[in-house]
């Protein structure tokens, strides 16, 4: 048997060798680019430049999936070499090689157009007979979603189909790391917001000094368009507006028109009578509003009364007991909210609820001192020898 290997099979070694190094020659092109670690944002935005680069699309779609919402987003899509703004699609949607890619965590390539697809089209746009579809996958998880397409037949050779799918292994452990980076700046931002309201509160036990503070943090933080804080008060039961502050924009517009009225909820009178509002007060849970997605007639009263789109309500509860409500608001467009909203939400009113607290300690505790102050002063008058007259009108005075 011969050892040597013949020629024809050397070519084909050759070849072979020709194109792996093609495939990683423009696979370098592709990520190099992207390697530094940067914000999530503008690692999308380069990956979306190298992409257009190489592989020249006319329709194209770079996605990524939010598990939470069992949908793929798309920050960056173009169609007929236009950038457009494509609607999210859902994991399941049967029309969608982007969502069947995700989900089987398979790539797909044709030359022969929609007949070929692995769903029932391309849709919306199923007459292309290119196409190139590629998931992001780490450890097992697809994160996003690469799907390029050309009008001409056979515009995608086999050596780019190796190409995009190369890439794409490389490109998902990119965007992953992107986003753990992304969240560990997120999370230093948040401790960093809890450590400054929390180093401010400490030093100062003033109830409005410590609630202005927890307002001004989530403006900062979050970017929201308004926060207040409504106080309970157990006396009058009613929630008593107690601090606010709205972001920058909203300050000056405010500032140019005089007489308007008060941004958010402040607007409202007798808000602890609203049925949502009763509800936070029986299950101490977040609750949250959009206009899109009011479902009552109170609901939508509610956010065209305080003139927002969208609210989220925070119960401020300590020892079980729901002391006020931070309110944030948005004034242009509705907001959901997301995780780090929320954790940063339930922390700063968990910290306003224990400020109310003390508030309420410290108010019993001036009002004992000056009644044993009062009891004090009657001791003393009572040891000085005895005139009737004297001891009545001591007590009398301490009466009134």
């Amino acid at each position: 048997m011969s050892n040597h290997t013949s020629q024809p099979d050397l070519l084909q070694n050759m070849q072979a060798d020709n194109r792996r190094a093609r495939i990683l020659e423009t696979v370098y092109q592709i990520t190099e680019p992207v390697r530094p670690l940067r914000p999530l944002d503008e690692t999308l935005a380069e990956i979306d430049r190298q992409i257009r680069s190489v592989f020249q699309p006319v329709t194209y779609f770079l996605g990524l999936v939010k598990p939470r919402l069992e949908q793929i987003v798309f920050p960056y899509a173009l169609v007929e070499n236009e950038t457009v703004s494509r609607v999210p699609v859902p994991l399941h949607d049967n029309l969608s090689l982007a969502a069947w890619a995700v989900v089987n965590k398979t790539p797909f390539a044709t030359n022969e157009g929609a007949a070929a697809c692995p769903v029932a089209g391309l849709s919306p746009f199923n007459q292309l007979p290119s196409v190139m579809c590629a998931p992001l996958v780490v450890e097992d998880a697809a994160i996003g979603v690469i799907c390029v397409q050309r009008e001409a037949a056979d515009a995608y050779s086999p050596i780019a189909f190796e190409t995009l799918k190369t890439a794409a292994d490389h490109l998902a452990v990119i965007v992953h790391n992107a986003i753990l980076y992304e969240n560990s700046e997120q999370q230093l931002a948040e401790l960093a917001t809890l450590y400054q309201a929390s180093a401010t509160m400490t030093a100062n036990l003033d109830q409005d000094f410590v609630l202005q503070t927890v307002v001004s943090e989530m403006v900062r933080a979050l970017q929201v368009d308004s926060c207040t804080i409504f106080v309970w008060d157990k006396d009058q039961q009613t929630l008593i507006p107690a601090a606010h502050q709205s972001h920058s924009y909203w300050q000056q517009e405010m500032a140019a028109k005089k007489g308007t009225k008060p941004l958010g909820l402040r607007r409202l009178e007798h808000l602890e009578q609203h049925p949502l509002v009763r509800r936070i007060f029986h299950t101490r849970k977040i609750e949250s509003l959009r206009t899109d997605q009011a479902e009552t007639p109170e609901e939508q009263e509610l956010l065209a009364s305080a003139g927002l789109k969208s609210v989220m309500l925070v119960p401020l509860v300590r020892r079980e007991e729901v002391l006020g409500i931070l309110a944030l608001g948005e004034m242009l467009e509705p907001r959901s909210y997301g995780r780090r909203a929320l954790r940063l939400a339930q922390n700063l009113a968990g910290q306003a609820a224990v400020a109310i607290e003390h508030a309420h300690l410290f108010s019993q505790a001036q009002r004992r001192i000056e009644e044993l102050s009062t009891f004090h002063d009657i001791v003393l008058q009572l040891n000085t020898p005895l005139q009737l007259k004297n001891v009545l009108d001591e007590i009398t005075q301490a009466a009134l």
